[in-house]
């Protein structure tokens, strides 16, 4: 039955969300009034950008109420956010989903537009650091923007935007399955020349499989000052995260769909503890003819977890602390041209250990004997990056503007290993042959220097009607744990940046109730850093990345209102080997998401969402599949006065079996569970 639904449904349900579930009051803001500093690093409104940028703006979020940031990332055409256990996740944005050390360089992740990690010291999971149950805003830029950022803007960047002073004050209460509960608190003041900003949130999950669950604390705080031209922003966010983890389930092809092996666990012991805190001050100076900004910041990362996904269990401990200085400056150079230079530099010092407390017993007397007890990897690495970028914005015609953005950046890493140099166990003596797995280079220092630049042409067709043309180089430095985590006897990785070349087309349309943004890419990656079969990371790979994507919505009335994001894309390896011309793991082809949201009386909001997520291969070699799935959700929001307001959410409304990821590894078919249908109710109230 469930095949004949995948095999049917999907284009019966494209045909009819496109005619007829085509923003909701969610989205009822038009392409003008949306703001975004993502895309350029400067604000600008969606149709002047020459890329595509997805906005989640405040009214959204609030509906959503997310419990994993998953449930509102998928509101953009060609991004995926697979949900793990608890708050972990993987991030695709045209992309396949990427596991492994460098899987979070692919792309840039930022709150009020500071890193979340620092480069080279990112982590997959990075995005559970963000405010996002108190965030203002989210923006997703689609595609390259390492011009701007510099190293890991390949695929894209998100920006988790938190709240600026507005004098609003509101407490609000979540409650749903296993012992489900969320309270958070938002308190602001507007004084003459100043404001202030508290946000607080607390999450506790009792967890829907077996020794699962987690608690969340995070905390958001502002201070505003405005002096004639000047504005001083002070911030402080800190996260601390204590959560109980499930691991896959294990129990064979499509376990995912057998009821009685939902709430399966097969490490009881597994966790992921986690505290992070970024300090910074944006001062922002704005006249007639030019602006600058300086944004001092200081960040603190810290994270320990059971490493259950491998043999033996060891427990790894991570963190890292940095000084950075964000700097930018704009001006009209001339008529109608503008001019944008900036810095950034960071300093970075960071650590890494593993240790496993107990002999390995895997029931491989290979791995056993090769992966040893004791302390496998310790040491520390200390980073600098630094960067020059400019802009320039030039009209060529009337209806013709030309943007050039281009950035020089240098990393430099010296790393210090604290334990003995090589593939021995910690006490010196070796393992059988063929050598311990876990490898320790001795100490050095490596430096790479990277250019990349874009060109950006827009033409305006008509008033309400922008077609652009993008072409974009962008790179990725190696990831710390890909040059000094190695393995297999690996002492040297030799590794260069990671490069890519994109070229893109898109338009920005609005029509009164209409808005339409589309978008066609090609992306050829080149130098892609891999671990080969024999554990040991290398450059030379090739992937190819395109598709085309489009978000539209249609505003029926004042009451009725509907939006669509769809994408379709190809994910292909290209030079290897064994995998050439394969379509990349966990790459689903077509990805829709649709809305559809009526307002059945003037204090009752209500929105029927589908989700549909294409089949996928689930190993390198294309000979195990995903079977994909479609998902229902259901939410209300009810405004019994103008102060208090109640919700209902109904997660997975006709109660789908459906896996949130599926992979193939160590000739096991793993999943991690889809949740069945659930409910969570809430109550806001402001002050």
């Amino acid at each position: 039955m469930n095949a004949m639904k995948n095999n049917i449904f999907p284009h019966s349900a494209l045909a009819t969300i496109a005619t007829c579930v085509i923003s909701s009051s969610l989205h009822a803001q038009t392409i003008d009034e949306q703001i975004t500093v993502t895309a350029k690093r400067i604000q600008q409104n969606i149709q002047q950008q020459s890329a595509q940028v997805s906005v989640l703006n405040d009214a959204l979020l609030s509906l959503y109420n997310p419990q994993h940031l998953n449930q509102v990332l998928q509101q953009a055409s060609s991004v995926w956010l697979s949900r793990g256990n608890g708050q972990e996740s993987l991030l695709a944005i045209r992309s396949p989903v990427y596991t492994g050390a460098g899987a979070c360089s692919e792309f840039i992740t930022l709150q009020d537009n500071i890193p979340l990690r620092a480069a080279g010291f990112c982590n997959v999971n990075q995005l559970f650091d963000s405010g996002f149950e108190l965030a203002e805003k989210i923006e997703i830029a689609k595609g390259a923007s390492s011009a701007l950022y510099g190293t890991n803007a390949i695929h894209g960047v998100i920006n988790v935007l938190t709240p600026t002073p507005n004098g609003n004050k509101n407490i609000s209460l979540t409650a749903g399955p296993d012992a489900y509960l969320r309270s958070k608190l938002n308190w602001s003041e507007i004084y003459d020349d100043s404001a202030v900003y508290t946000g607080l949130s607390y999450t506790h999950d009792g967890g829907f499989q077996h020794s699962s669950g987690y608690n969340d604390w995070k905390l958001i705080g502002k201070y505003q000052l405005n002096k004639q031209n000047l504005e001083i922003t002070n911030t402080i966010s800190a996260h601390k995260l204590k959560q109980d983890t499930a691991t896959y389930l294990q129990q064979g092809q499509g376990a995912y769909k057998n009821k009685h092996l939902l709430r399966e666990n097969s490490v009881d012991d597994a966790y992921r503890e986690t505290d992070a805190l970024t300090l910074s001050s944006a001062i922002k100076y704005q006249s007639a003819n030019y602006s600058w900004q300086l944004t001092p910041y200081i960040r603190h990362n810290r994270m320990q977890f059971l490493m259950h996904f491998l043999p033996g269990t060891p427990t790894e401990k991570n963190g890292h602390h940095s000084v950075g200085l964000q700097s930018q400056y704009q001006s009209q150079v001339a008529d109608n041209i503008d001019f944008v230079a900036g810095a950034d530099i960071e300093w970075t010092k960071g650590f890494l250990q593993q240790q496993q407390t107990n002999a390995t017993d895997s029931g491989s007397a290979f791995l056993d004997n090769i992966l040893p007890q004791g302390q496998q990897y310790d040491y520390s690495v200390t980073a600098l990056n630094s960067a020059l970028y400019a802009l320039i914005n030039i009209p060529i015609s009337d209806k013709i503007t030309s943007t050039t953005n281009i950035r020089f950046d240098t990393i430099h890493y010296n790393y210090d290993n604290k334990m003995l140099d090589g593939n021995s166990r910690d006490d010196g003596s070796a393992c059988a042959p063929p050598g311990c797995r876990y490898t320790r280079p001795a100490d050095t220092e490596d430096h790479f220097d990277m250019w990349s630049w874009q060109q950006n042409i827009q033409y305006q067709i008509k008033n309400n009607l922008v077609a652009y043309l993008k072409l974009d180089t962008a790179f990725r430095a190696p990831h710390t744990s890909e040059l000094y985590r190695l393995q297999n006897g690996q002492l040297d990785a030799q590794i260069e940046p990671q490069k890519a070349k994109s070229i893109e087309i898109g338009q920005h349309y609005i029509d009164g109730s209409h808005t339409l943004n589309l978008a066609a890419y090609w992306q050829d990656k080149s130098e892609v850093i891999i671990q080969n079969s024999q554990r040991e990371y290398l450059n030379g790979a090739k992937t190819q990345h395109m598709g085309i994507e489009a978000e539209y919505s249609y505003q029926f009335s004042d009451d009725l209102s509907a939006n669509l994001q769809a994408s379709h894309a190809l994910h292909r390896y290209k030079n290897d080997e064994n995998f050439n011309n394969n379509i990349m793991d966990t790459a689903p082809k077509l990805m829709l998401a649709g809305r559809l949201n009526w307002r059945l009386q003037e204090k009752l909001q209500t929105e029927l969402e589908y989700q549909y997520m294409d089949k996928y291969f689930t190993s390198a070699d294309n000979t195990t599949e995903y079977d994909g799935h479609q998902l229902f959700n259901l939410r209300l929001n009810y405004q019994m006065s103008n102060n208090l307001r109640f919700s209902a959410q109904v997660l997975n409304l006709l109660d789908e079996r459906y896996a949130e990821r599926a992979d193939y590894a160590f000739s096991q078919y793993r999943y991690f569970v889809g949740q069945p249908r659930r409910l969570f109710l809430g109550v806001n109230y402001e002050l």
